[in-house]
């Protein structure tokens, strides 16, 4: 009778570790696909706070001079990585390049200054960008012709010719039978003005 209660026992607490153990690994299935469906994104906002304390942690007195999306940015203007350059102000011809995921992920390269001025009096963050470039009627235009259109880059520089930090974003569209359009519209980071917009429709 005791063996046949211990086998018993045995036996439940098999059947209890196979069911935890399904249980954890559909979980974790769900997990990823969720992931992969619904990924992580953020502004370029968001992600500047941990990119310069990683510069920083570099040197100190840096600033920074460019920022880029990594993967594709959404119609909210939010990505799953952004870049940001700095450059060593001491140095003068050194720069970092730090990467930040949506999940907190850095990862960082050192690159050579290609003469790229400080961005100054960025306040128009790129989901901002986004929203403006939205409701300009030439880009609303594009983007309603071209549906299968997609933000192809979207970056934060200092321009020498308006002197002041902008914020560039490029739709582009495949189209049908090889027949690719194109839009660009330039906006003011600081005060969120449109400098200029460019489509290109049939």
């Amino acid at each position: 009778m005791k063996a046949k209660n211990a086998e018993k026992r045995f036996e439940i607490i098999v059947t209890l570790i196979v069911i935890v153990t399904i249980v954890i690994v559909i979980l974790m299935g769900t997990y990823v696909l969720m992931k992969q469906i619904f990924p992580q994104k953020i502004s370029a906002k968001e992600g500047e706070g941990l990119a310069h304390k990683i510069a920083s942690e570099w040197h100190t007195n840096i600033t920074l001079v460019f920022v880029q999306d990594v993967a594709q940015v959404d119609k909210d203007g939010r990505s799953e990585w952004w870049m940001y350059k700095y450059l060593w102000l001491d140095d003068g011809s050194s720069c970092i390049e730090v990467s930040v995921s949506a999940t907190r992920e850095v990862k960082t390269r050192f690159t050579k200054y290609y003469r790229e001025p400080p961005i100054i009096n960025w306040t128009i963050d790129s989901t901002d960008a986004m929203n403006i470039a939205k409701h300009n009627s030439h880009i609303r235009a594009f983007l309603s012709e071209y549906r299968d259109a997609i933000i192809e880059s979207m970056f934060l520089a200092h321009s020498h010719i308006d002197n002041k930090s902008i914020w560039s974003i490029y739709f582009h569209s495949s189209g049908m039978f090889d027949n690719p359009h194109n839009a660009r519209i330039i906006i003011d980071a600081h005060t969120g003005e449109i400098l200029e917009v460019e489509t290109q429709m049939d």
